[in-house]
């Protein structure tokens, strides 16, 4: 059985998508699901980046990476992914305030939200012929 920690589509391997294999998350964190339950406090990055080639040599579709991360302010901005800038460039990241799922008809990200009180900010990247990326969050405190 797979542990899906809250992951959309995660599986122990999936091919081309290192951020729904929880194999690959459990050996890439410090944290108490680390695989192996040895040397919590060490990660073996030459066995992580091992990890990642392999899982982005398998054969399937082309999955986006995650949409980012949020700066914490009253107005929020999605911060720089990694990875091929076109791959990003050419994707629509789509956005909820209210916790909810990011959908396809979901609001798009075109630039930083005005936030007037306390919301979960969810987002998703889309692209045509490629899977979506996983949905990562926010939760942001603003006084009003």
């Amino acid at each position: 059985m797979v542990i899906d920690q809250g992951i959309d589509g995660a599986r122990a391997i999936a091919p081309n998508d290192p951020w729904r294999s929880i194999i690959f998350l459990r050996v890439n964190t410090l944290e108490p699901i680390k695989m192996p339950p040895l040397a919590h406090e060490v990660k073996d990055e030459g066995a992580v980046a091992l990890l990642r080639q392999w899982i982005h040599s398998l054969p399937g579709t082309s999955v986006l990476e995650p949409a980012g991360d949020f700066t914490q302010r009253r107005r929020v901005r999605q911060n720089g992914q990694s990875g091929d800038p076109a791959q990003r460039s050419k994707a629509e990241v789509r956005y909820t305030i209210d916790g909810s799922a990011p959908g396809k008809s979901a609001m798009l990200y075109t630039g930083p939200l005005e936030l007037t009180g306390p919301a979960t900010v969810r987002a998703r990247a889309y692209r045509a012929g490629f899977t979506r990326s996983i949905t990562v969050q926010e939760t942001f405190i603003v006084a009003e």
